[in-house]
């Protein structure tokens, strides 16, 4: 695998093969993040934490894959797209301003009636009428999908579909596909939004459970009266320097999460 070589004597190379290399690493990462995710959905089931597992893993991941993940599907699926660039029939041209070329020509006839021109071939033509993966993004997000009587509805869907060359292709057909999709995607992540950021917090308010196994170590100076300095657990556990009760409750912090560390080496 790889580009092809001609491409290295081409004035925009250096946009095609970033193009690719910024498709690439998009895909890279957001994979990369899911993994990030399913790992921690590993730990909350070892720890017993149903709760993350539902608002901060499953609907994260949905969420994520949702908006992202579906970009990929169609990053993916826009490089399979079938493109002849060297098709050459022009029968299939709509004859529209945006589709000619004009030349030069001495002929006072031609340029007086604007025929002096060539269609485009019809690789080139359908090379064109293929959307941009953030045109889509664009359209799905911020117009909600609505495609009809815009420049995404006159394109094609990049979802698989019928033969591009085929003269009686409905473009429609494509684009209520694949912006039914994004719409329906888009309306979950927006049901879930809500419920992965304030599930959890209601949960904790309602019950007032203090989890003393979530605590985060807060490295502050504690004095121990033998030069050495420990870290704390905890607001409730600020010490003051000199106070036998404050290196108690530090040793007994301290012991727990030995002991916590044994139990998962075994």
């Amino acid at each position: 695998m790889g580009v092809d070589p001609i491409w290295g004597i081409t004035s925009n190379k250096l946009a095609f093969v970033n193009v690719i290399k910024m498709k690439v690493s998009v895909i890279m990462a957001i994979f990369h993040m899911s993994i990030g995710i399913i790992m921690k959905g590993t730990n909350s089931v070892y720890f017993g934490r149903w709760l993350d597992l539902v608002t901060e893993v499953i609907f994260g991941l949905i969420i994520f894959l949702g908006l992202f993940g579906w970009m990929d599907a169609l990053i993916i699926a826009k490089w399979f797209f079938p493109i002849n660039i060297d098709e050459k029939d022009t029968s299939l041209v709509p004859d529209e301003e945006k589709y000619r070329l004009y030349y030069e020509t001495e002929d006072s006839d031609m340029l007086a009636a604007g025929s002096n021109y060539n269609l485009v071939y019809h690789g080139d033509y359908v090379n064109r009428k293929v959307p941009s993966i953030i045109n889509i993004m664009i359209t799905s997000v911020f117009q909600f999908g609505s495609y009809k009587g815009t420049t995404a509805g006159d394109m094609y869907s990049v979802l698989p579909q019928a033969n591009p060359n085929d003269p009686n292709l409905n473009l429609d057909d494509g684009n209520a596909k694949q912006y039914g999709i994004a719409v329906a995607l888009l309306v979950i992540v927006g049901i879930l939004c809500p419920l992965m950021l304030f599930v959890k917090p209601c949960v904790a308010g309602c019950t007032n459970h203090d989890d003393d196994e979530n605590d985060e170590i807060e490295f502050t100076n504690i004095n121990r009266g033998d030069g050495m300095q420990e870290p704390m657990m905890g607001a409730e556990y600020q010490a003051v320097n000199g106070d036998d009760n404050s290196r108690r409750i530090t040793d007994e912090i301290i012991n727990k999460r030995q002991s916590q560390m044994k139990d998962l080496d075994r």
